[in-house]
């Protein structure tokens, strides 16, 4: 289920956004990214289901403002963030013809420095 929501559409960009600024709320996310609210809040709320994105409801104030709700990552939204970070490694070694990445089990290594990797879709 985990690799259906990351590549949802928004979700990356949700929670890079996240893993830059640390904790935002609903307008800033929206403001960062200019996307519809609609779908905005369907992803975070996906990711929220999913345990990558926590959400905080900020208290209600004297004054009587509708209170904000914060997103953050979680431990499981810091590991999707690594996820995202190996993908983009990948496509640039893909794209220079080479690819050198390390994938590690608890057995040690299990390849590395493979060379013309052909990915077929």
């Amino acid at each position: 289920m985990f690799l259906k929501i990351l590549s949802k559409s928004n979700a990356k960009e949700i929670l890079m956004l996240l893993n830059e600024y640390g904790e935002l709320y609903f307008g800033q996310i929206h403001k960062e990214l200019d996307k519809p609210k609609s779908n905005l809040s369907r992803v975070i709320s996906e990711l929220q289901e999913e345990g990558l994105v926590n959400k905080r409801t900020e208290e209600t104030d004297e004054d009587g403002r509708i209170p904000k709700n914060y997103y953050s990552l979680t431990n499981l939204g810091k590991i999707a963030i690594e996820i995202y970070e190996k993908e983009d490694k990948m496509l640039k070694e893909k794209e220079s013809g080479n690819v050198n990445i390390n994938v590690e089990n608890n057995h040690g290594i299990i390849a590395n420095n493979i060379q013309n990797l052909n990915v077929k879709k």
